[in-house]
């Protein structure tokens, strides 16, 4: 594959990331704003399904923020990554303590830290705290992030672990654009918000071209730019060749 080409497609892939890390925050931005005037079905586009937790909105500003500091990173700038790194670690935290909070049945005061009284307010079960589905995807994703610039002889884990995540998500929004209730709402496991869903979708697949240098998306991307499909299986076969 020319080199020229190659560049070409680091450059979208970055760029793409970029945006996706943009929206992510926007996103989220938008769920805590709503919670701060006291509209909490505002960042679902007023199709009033289950509204993005406060917890759920931080952890995806905090993704975002790392997303677009990591995937513009160079080698060399250090700072950038240590930021990108310790948002996604916060991110990492937060989403363990809450599944510890599923797993023990336990209650570690991190639900209602922001919007108290309004996350109170709603009457839930576990007022404030993101679902199972929910945490567990903010695990993935943060892992993901952590790990964005790590390749094995199998190829990029990174890449693994946000196809994970998304499977995840498009069996919620399945479940949203079918009207398949027990594929969004099953007790507090599920990822409930059409907006949480649709947010770790882009998170996600802007995780996915942060690097498209290797791994699986640099193949495809390779070959539809025109690379040499033989090429290309033989490194897809042999990663460490």
């Amino acid at each position: 594959m020319p080199a020229g080409s190659r560049i070409e497609i680091q450059r979208f892939g970055a760029k793409f990331a970029q945006l996706a890390a943009v929206a992510t925050f926007l996103s989220a931005l938008a769920a805590m704003l709503s919670w701060a005037i006291g509209a909490a079905t505002l960042e679902n586009f007023g199709l009033g399904t289950a509204s993005t937790r406060p917890n759920t909105a931080f952890a995806l500003m905090l993704c975002g923020l790392s997303l677009r500091t990591l995937s513009g990173a160079s080698v060399l700038d250090t700072r950038r990554k240590r930021i990108g790194q310790a948002s996604a670690l916060l991110v990492l935290t937060l989403a363990l303590l809450t599944m510890v909070e599923y797993t023990s049945n336990a209650n570690l005061g991190i639900d209602t830290l922001l919007f108290h009284d309004a996350v109170i307010a709603t009457g839930n079960a576990h007022p404030g705290r993101m679902s199972f589905n929910t945490a567990l995807c903010l695990l993935l994703a943060s892992t993901a992030l952590l790990s964005l610039d790590v390749e094995t002889r199998r190829g990029r884990p990174a890449e693994w672990l946000v196809l994970v995540a998304m499977a995840f998500c498009y069996v919620g929004l399945l479940g949203y654009l079918y009207g398949a209730a027990s594929l969004v709402r099953v007790d507090a496991y599920s990822v409930k918000s059409l907006q949480t869903i649709v947010t770790l979708l882009v998170l996600s697949a802007g995780i996915l071209f942060a690097r498209t240098h290797s791994g699986l998306v640099g193949l495809v991307m390779s070959k539809s730019a025109g690379g040499d499909p033989g090429a290309a299986t033989a490194r897809l076969a042999d990663p460490a060749g």
